[in-house]
């Protein structure tokens, strides 16, 4: 259950570090540069862990290379690479979104992009949803409609389309994970993840270099910060799926990295939602925990 508080804590603490970080008028390009710095040194640290940790890896690894037909490690490379371009679009969505509709709505809306490879995995991959998963996609585009097809007075949200954003890449990445999940291989699952952020590193670097190569000490110091909790959230899920089912994991991870954001948002930053915001944050939560029931 340790892992699962902690994979929370990691959560809400990426959230945190987005909103200190969008008071100081960052150089998102740059930030998003150090973030994937910090996530690729952590995933070296992982490769080189299941090096030590099994002896034939490396041996069937270097086997594979030279093979005209698509590997299994071509295939953890070219999954990482279409998932590094959605991850380096999604950060920096992300980040203009809490700039511009607080950590709150953000946050939960990121965490409903869940419904995407739900939905996806039943049209391409004939999964069979459960009554209750069905229950929990209808009450999310609820939540969804009552807050992005209302406008309201007094509102904290002012880019509908970044909240948009969050909610779509989130999902499309996950769903990139299924595929991997689905058809890749399991013993390169930390080679997809390293692949994953060095090409986000390398795209957000060159990206940086063309459009804003103005660096400041809070960017680095930020982006190093956030990299970090990004990457522990997957090794810390993966740790508590040793121990918790994944139909426990899996919705009170999401749920309740939206319930501790919404909390500290109320606490720390102050940030006012309306009544209907509110009761969509509600909603989401709900459709979570259905759909991974």
């Amino acid at each position: 259950m340790i892992f699962l508080v902690l994979a929370i804590l990691c959560s809400s603490s990426l959230s945190i570090i987005m909103k200190f970080s969008s008071k100081r008028k960052p150089n998102l390009l740059a930030m998003n540069f150090f973030i994937f710095v910090s996530a690729t040194l952590f995933s070296i640290l992982l490769v080189i862990k299941q090096v030590v940790t099994d002896p034939e890896w490396l041996p069937v690894l270097l086997s594979e290379f030279g093979q005209a037909a698509v590997t299994p490690f071509t295939f953890a490379l070219l999954m990482g690479l279409i998932n590094a371009v959605l991850y380096t679009v999604a950060f920096y969505v992300l980040q203009v979104s809490v700039a511009r509709n607080g950590t709150a709505m953000t946050y939960t809306f990121n965490k409903l992009g869940i419904i995407i490879p739900a939905v996806l995995s039943v049209l391409l991959f004939h999964e069979k949803p459960k009554l209750s998963q069905g229950s929990g996609v209808l009450i999310a585009f609820l939540a969804i409609s009552l807050i992005y097809f209302k406008k309201e007075e007094n509102s904290a949200i002012t880019l509908k389309a970044a909240l948009l954003g969050t909610f779509l890449l989130g999902g499309f990445s996950t769903f990139t994970s299924k595929i991997y999940q689905v058809y890749g291989a399991e013993r390169y699952e930390n080679l997809f993840i390293l692949f994953t952020y060095l090409f986000a590193l390398i795209i957000s670097g060159v990206f940086m270099l063309v459009k804003d190569r103005r660096i400041k000490c809070s960017d680095v110091i930020f982006g190093l910060m956030a990299g970090i909790p990004s990457q522990l959230v997957t090794l810390l899920v993966l740790l508590a799926l040793t121990s918790i089912p994944a139909f426990v994991v899996f919705p009170l991870n999401s749920a309740g990295a939206i319930l501790v954001i919404n909390i500290i948002n109320l606490i720390f930053f102050k940030e006012k939602l309306t009544i209907r915001q509110f009761i969509a944050i509600g909603l989401i939560i709900s459709a979570i925990i259905l759909m991974n029931i």
